[in-house]
């Protein structure tokens, strides 16, 4: 099965790791632990073993849940969804997930919306008209 991560990407989903002992998952959907899984796993494929220690339903105050960089636009509603904490060993990861599957790895800025530089020496691209700019 292939999961669909919000940014475009879809990975191989792999069942996740029961969740710690002494952690009820049952009202997380089962889309929204999938989907954080498969995130982690792409992000480290060491993380495939990582097990939910924790989760919070919590209403995010954008499209960004949460996590998002001063540079990205999201819609501007509030959205129900999760905070997801997963331990291996001693490393932590934090997911943040709407109830509808999208996740996200907080402090990692989906690739597409970061630009690529651009030479300094090379000019700005020329205005959507085609005719230069009036000083």
């Amino acid at each position: 099965a292939l999961v669909c991560l919000g940014w475009g990407a879809a990975l191989a989903a792999t069942p996740p790791p029961p969740a710690a002992a002494g952690v009820d998952a049952g009202e997380v959907p089962a889309i929204v632990l999938e989907r954080a899984h498969a995130l982690l796993v792409a992000r480290d494929p060491a993380a495939a073993a990582a097990q939910l220690v924790a989760f919070d339903a919590v209403t995010w105050p954008d499209g960004g849940l949460g996590c998002a960089s001063p540079r990205e636009m999201h819609t501007q509603l509030l959205v129900p969804g999760y905070r997801l904490r997963y331990a291996l060993g001693e490393r932590r990861f934090e997911v943040h997930a709407s109830s509808a599957g999208e996740v996200r790895l907080c402090g990692q800025a989906p690739a597409r919306l970061r630009p690529a530089p651009r030479p300094i020496d090379t000019p700005p691209p020329a205005p959507a008209d085609g005719l230069p700019k009036s000083q």
